[in-house]
């Protein structure tokens, strides 16, 4: 059995900084737009199972099974909304509500552009946008904590009709 290795360098600086490695390279490669996210998120897994393997003395088997857990418990999240998705979409389909879902997301954005023109601010609606934007996130976090407080709080999920 393997005992992991928390400080390998007796420093925890030094031992920080080789954790964060993996990281930086992403990072680096991404920000030097040297090579594609994907292509630099590939390097980044090679160099992560290289630091757990020779500085933290992971076992080589042990690290590519984790990298495959790892990838496995990202895609499953992944899978699981897109065939929610394609469930719901072949759904609104054969009721017919699809065309009215169409009409009512794609009106939104065309009702910022009508409204631009009339008040004369004809060519800012890309400003227009980013103000909804930053509300729309502002909005949805708070619906978010409100959905928590009822889930999770005691005053607040006895308001819950079970």
């Amino acid at each position: 059995m393997w005992n992991q290795v928390y400080d390998p360098f007796g420093n925890s600086v030094l031992s920080t900084l080789a954790a964060a490695l993996p990281v930086v390279v992403l990072l680096g490669l991404i920000a030097s737009n040297a090579v594609k996210a994907h292509i630099a998120a590939v390097i980044a897994l090679i160099v992560a199972n290289l630091v757990a393997i020779f500085i933290f003395t992971m076992p080589a088997g042990m690290s590519l099974r984790a990298t495959v857990l790892g990838a496995v418990t990202g895609f499953f999240p992944i899978g699981w909304i897109v065939l929610n998705v394609i469930f719901l979409y072949r759904l609104t389909v054969e009721k017919g509500a699809f065309e009215i879902l169409q009409t009512t997301i794609g009106g939104d954005a065309q009702s910022i552009v009508v409204a631009s023109t009339a008040t004369g601010w004809f060519g800012h609606e890309g400003v227009i946008l980013r103000f909804v934007f930053w509300h729309s996130i502002a909005l949805a976090s708070l619906v978010g904590s409100f959905v928590m407080l009822q889930a999770y709080v005691h005053p607040f999920s006895a308001m819950v009709v079970k």
